[in-house]
């Protein structure tokens, strides 16, 4: 099995501290090109991470040598690299959210299938391994049939330089924050969802939304709730609730690579605590997209589907919002 030679196109901090670090650790992937818009910036991540090879956005995708590329731009450019990228037929991690709206999702998704390319969206936190434990549990009904989920990401007012304070990057909770526990609840209910109902509160000093709160009923009657906001106390948690007990998870989506996670199990036989060791959730992502690449295989985890649901909800919520009422989902995928 080969390896994958990976672009960067975007010198942003994440790509820095955490993906292209993982990235080199992989068994599946090289570092063969990074971009930047500024190429000063360019050469100065190229030369941090002994990179032979640097130039524009338009560079890397044009590059031969690149078989992908991992874009973390602002949102507002994503819609265009990334379709370029797939046109060049090469494969795609996007950071998260990949786009603004569920039909440029879908169309991408199509352009991925007439240039037989993958597309995954950043989702890191998903790969940590904490979230099989509890499935697991799940399965093997700890906490009986599960009735509904509960998910909260709030942490302190970012600095006034940030890319969450700026609406014309798309700024904002709704599309930096809440987009993980609504993904957290799709890995524990195993259902379609039916309707999406969200409220959103704005800063009015900064012009972007700093509190979200969104509810999605599933199809079998399940409930999930989301919440996400700035200025507030830090929290990254989730728990489930089952009609035998519960199950919730301390540090779920922010998690360092150093870090020590905690499980809790709350049932009427007693609580029961798990103390799960830190885990590089980033070099996981790696690794299991480039698995699936070079295994020339039908997908195990299929990242499209993925992508097209978490949109299909975050459009209902959107509109949710600006309407104030109850949005009932309507399948629009083939």
């Amino acid at each position: 099995m080969g390896k994958i030679n990976f672009g960067i196109i975007g010198c942003s901090n994440v790509a820095s501290r955490r993906f292209i670090p993982a990235l080199l650790q992989s068994q599946y992937a090289n570092l063969e090109m990074i971009g930047s818009r500024d190429s000063q910036k360019a050469a100065k991540f190229a030369d941090k991470f002994k990179c032979n090879k640097h130039g524009t956005y338009r560079d890397v995708i044009n590059d031969p040598d690149v078989d992908a590329v991992y874009i973390s731009t602002p949102i507002t450019l994503r819609e265009e690299l990334v379709s370029f990228a797939i046109k060049n037929n090469k494969h795609v991690i996007s950071e998260k959210p990949a786009f603004l709206d569920y039909n440029t999702a879908s169309k991408v998704v199509s352009l991925c299938k007439e240039n037989k390319v993958r597309i995954m969206e950043g989702g890191v936190f998903k790969y940590h391994p904490q979230h099989t434990i509890v499935k697991k549990h799940i399965n093997d009904n700890r906490i009986g049939a599960v009735k509904y989920f509960d998910g909260q990401f709030t942490y302190p007012l970012p600095g006034p330089d940030n890319i969450r304070l700026k609406p014309e990057l798309a700024g904002g909770v709704f599309y930096d924050s809440v987009g993980y526990p609504v993904a957290a609840a799709q890995l524990f209910i195993s259902n379609k969802p039916a309707s999406v109902f969200c409220i959103r509160n704005f800063d009015e000093k900064y012009s972007v939304d700093n509190f979200v709160r969104i509810q999605i009923q599933f199809e079998n009657n399940v409930n999930a709730h989301a919440v996400a906001g700035f200025g507030l106390h830090y929290s990254s948690t989730y728990s489930i609730n089952g009609s035998k007990g519960r199950i919730s998870v301390k540090r779920a989506y922010a998690v360092g690579e150093d870090m020590e996670t905690t499980i809790s199990i709350e049932t009427d036989e007693g609580d029961e605590e798990i103390t799960v060791p830190p885990h590089n959730q980033f070099l996981s992502m790696i690794d299991g997209f480039c698995s699936q690449i070079l295994a020339n295989e039908s997908p195990n985890y299929d990242f499209e589907d993925d992508m097209l649901t978490q949109h299909l909800i975050m459009d209902a919520a959107m509109k949710s919002s600006i309407n104030k009422e109850l949005v009932f989902l309507v399948e629009k995928r083939e």
